[in-house]
């Protein structure tokens, strides 16, 4: 198969001026502390809980007191969870139906005026197959049918891209990609979709040191596909079900090893503090060796 070239679009080759950062899931408040300076940092905005009706935006107070705290430090936001009058199908990471791209567009415009935001991340790993007894769908997208191939899920996502992208004020990333066996061909689709967008995200874990140069060798795949493109490393930790001081290392030397690794604009750790999710935090109560690490990178 010949190669897929995206058409980026990128107005100064840069986004961010550090390429460091964490992600917040969820508010921000209780957990400020642990912000510093020239960090990166990326948060949520659910289209679902602003305009649960059509045409009325009730903006949370967490989310405004989210961007105060965050006190002008460089962000991503990533929109997700179209709200039921929206959806293509019964699933909150469902995608949107597209006669409500316009509706989607003024949503995502209406984000960027309040929060402004140094991008948007364009829904989160979209690259999943409709499931409707899937009860985690706010965490992540659902954008491939029961039926459909990986190619035409991933084609709806670049349509999608491609109708949302000239009309925004901040850059997009586009991707959130959980980087499975099947992504990349979910990749293709898009790009074949005519999908534009300012760099690719993506997402990778690792466990032992054997596994830390997964987010080389993913990111080699992906401009294999698409050629040369921007590239953000937008969730990665080192993980496991198990806290132990063994991990808390391995999470350590993992982010001194993606500190000196340029092959990215930004590298975001999955989460910055008190989240749980398989131990990945850098804080978990208190801070984890990788935590001085990152503040101090």
């Amino acid at each position: 198969m010949p190669d897929i070239y995206l058409p980026v679009i990128l107005s100064n080759g840069k986004i961010f001026s550090s390429d460091l950062g964490a992600q917040i899931e969820g508010d921000l408040a209780g957990r400020e502390q642990w912000l510093v300076p020239k960090r990166i940092i990326q948060w949520e905005v659910k289209w679902d809980r602003v305009e649960h009706q059509r045409g009325t935006y009730a903006w949370p107070e967490a989310y405004d007191t989210t961007h105060a705290l965050l006190g002008g430090l460089e962000t991503i936001i990533g929109i997700k969870v179209c709200p039921p009058w929206a959806r293509l199908w019964l699933h909150a990471g469902s995608p949107p139906n597209p006669e409500f791209f316009p509706d989607l567009i003024r949503f995502i415009q209406a984000v960027q005026g309040r929060y402004h935001p140094n991008a948007i991340e364009f829904f989160n790993e979209p690259d999943v197959r409709y499931s409707p007894d899937d009860p985690f769908g706010e965490f992540y997208g659902a954008w491939v049918g029961p039926t459909e191939t990986w190619h035409q899920g991933g084609a709806r996502y670049g349509t999608a891209v491609a109708t949302v992208y000239p009309n925004l004020g901040s850059k997009l990333l586009a991707g959130a990609l959980m980087m499975h066996e099947h992504s990349l061909e979910f990749l293709s689709g898009a790009a074949e979709a005519g999908m534009k967008a300012d760099a690719i995200s993506y997402h990778t874990y690792v466990g032992d040191p054997s596994s830390f140069s997964k987010p080389m060798e993913h990111a080699d795949e992906i401009r294999g596909l698409l050629g040369n493109v921007p590239l953000v490393l937008s969730e990665t930790s080192a993980v496991d079900i198990e806290d132990s001081p063994t991990l808390r290392q391995w999470q350590a030397d993992y982010l001194t090893s993606l500190i000196s690794w340029k092959g990215v604009l930004a590298k975001i750790w999955y989460t910055l503090a008190n989240n749980g999710w398989m131990n990945s935090d850098l804080v978990y109560n208190e801070p984890k060796p990788a935590y001085f690490i990152w503040k101090g990178g």
